[in-house]
């Protein structure tokens, strides 16, 4: 099996190439195991490309080095990239408060007939609350009810599973609430939604 390994890397660039695939996926394997640990995880990433690129310029003689390189090269540019996108496109609790800047420049605005958003704010683990007004209502309890009624709730949830403007939030596991109140800010129902409810 050695000597057939050895005979395959001499054989050509690609056939190095693709060793050093095989060779890292088979000894990779264990941070399946242990994904809940990143030490662990990030030395059996990073161990079997030295190993096997250690192996390359052993029998090619320098030329794994090569390999070693533009392997290295595609792999950074390709972590960098990924990490600009993950930080763009998705809120952590880093960014979560910017995100909510983003969205105030733009309140207070109508929702519909009878509510308006008034602002976003933000709580640590990545939580983000509506502040909703309930214009012009005499009867504020009975508003108070509907609020809280499972079908008010439902809808709410239909619409983070589907909108295309909630994606952000469920791909970045937001908990997103919703904060009802009077004109005079007297809190009328409050409304939570965590990942647990809207991936389920």
């Amino acid at each position: 099996m050695i000597e057939w390994c050895v005979n395959f890397i001499a054989g050509g660039f690609w056939q190095a190439i693709l060793f050093m695939v095989i060779f890292n996926l088979i000894c990779s394997s264990p941070r399946l195991i242990f994904k809940k640990n990143p030490l662990v995880n990030k030395i059996f990433s990073l161990v079997p490309s030295i190993i096997s690129c250690f192996i390359i310029w052993k029998i090619r003689n320098g030329t794994g080095w090569l390999i070693f390189g533009i392997i290295g090269i595609i792999g950074f540019i390709v972590s960098i990239i990924g990490v600009v996108f993950e930080k763009m496109y998705k809120i952590t609790d880093e960014n979560i408060g910017s995100f909510a800047e983003g969205q105030n420049s733009n309140l207070p605005k109508d929702v519909d007939k009878i509510t308006r958003c008034e602002k976003i704010k933000t709580m640590p683990g990545k939580v983000w609350i509506y502040q909703m007004t309930v214009l012009n209502q005499a009867d504020l309890s009975k508003i108070a009810v509907n609020l809280n009624s499972d079908a008010v709730r439902q809808n709410i949830l239909n619409n983070i599973k589907t909108a295309a403007d909630m994606k952000v939030f469920r791909d970045s596991d937001v908990t997103i609430c919703y904060e009802y109140s009077d004109e005079a800010g007297n809190i009328l129902a409050t409304l939570k939604f965590a990942p647990s409810d809207y991936k389920g």
